[in-house]
């Protein structure tokens, strides 16, 4: 499998996830930018969601946990795709390090996963989960 980045301004690149979450359901999307809005993209309507599974995240620290989580929950939903929104608005308590740390523990984690299904993580390189080389871009 893969772990493909969706590059673009933030609003545009999480609608374009979107629609990856629908088109490849069963799938996770681990929302952090508030995008999980089915009414947002004309071509569907929301009965069109029914198997993808939204964790809404607002945290850095549950984004954190969220992260670790995700085997449980691809396990439990029998999704095969994971797609994860831009993280650059989750907030955190102004510690540089550990939001380094965080981060960079989390995109180890995105990459790993992407061995086995498709993960789709917009902006990561922006967002220091990890440097684009590691993924394709689309």
């Amino acid at each position: 499998m893969t772990t493909q980045s969706i590059t673009g301004r933030p609003a545009h690149a999480n609608k374009a996830l979107l629609t990856i979450a629908v088109d490849n359901q069963p799938s996770l999307f681990i929302d952090c930018s508030q995008a999980a809005n089915p009414y947002t993209i004309d071509a569907y309507t929301p009965e069109q969601f029914r198997d993808v599974y939204v964790i809404e995240v607002e945290m850095l620290y549950k984004f954190r946990d969220t992260v670790r989580a995700i085997p449980r929950f691809l396990n439990q939903t029998n999704a095969s795709t994971l797609c994860v929104t831009d993280t650059a608005t989750l907030f955190d308590y102004d510690n540089d390090e550990e939001n380094k740390a965080i981060r960079r523990n989390a995109g180890k984690r995105l990459r790993r996963l992407g061995q086995d299904i498709k993960v789709y993580v917009v902006n990561p390189e922006r967002n220091n989960l990890f440097p684009s080389e590691y993924c394709t871009n689309r």
